[in-house]
């Protein structure tokens, strides 16, 4: 599946001096509009990058938004789980919601910095 547009140049910078280097990678092909499948691990790695490094940084400083960001942790559980199950993330919607609001989370945490 390969991820919806990107908005904004600015998330892929956020996420590159947050060192999640791959998901900014993986941003960045997606705004010059190509069309990637990626793979599970690039999936995996791509999470686990906006786990370690993205998530903590929101809940500490966007702490109205602690709900919102374990839902998106949640989801995170769920396309691992389809990639462990069927190789792939099964629901393009559910993944473009997804990264929408996380795009909105990352343009926030830059703006409350």
């Amino acid at each position: 599946m390969a991820l919806p547009p990107c908005k904004c140049r600015r998330v892929i910078a956020v996420l590159t001096r947050l060192g999640a280097t791959h998901a900014a990678r993986m941003h960045d092909a997606s705004s010059r509009g190509e069309v990637i499948e990626w793979s599970p691990e690039d999936w995996k790695l791509h999470f686990s990058e906006e786990r370690r490094l993205l998530f903590p940084m929101m809940r500490k400083r966007l702490p109205r938004m602690i709900p919102l960001i374990a839902a998106l942790e949640q989801e995170h559980g769920m396309f691992l789980g389809e990639l462990k199950l069927y190789g792939r993330i099964m629901s393009e919607k559910r993944m473009e919601r997804h990264a929408e609001i996380e795009d909105q989370l990352v343009l926030a945490l830059e703006d409350a910095a």
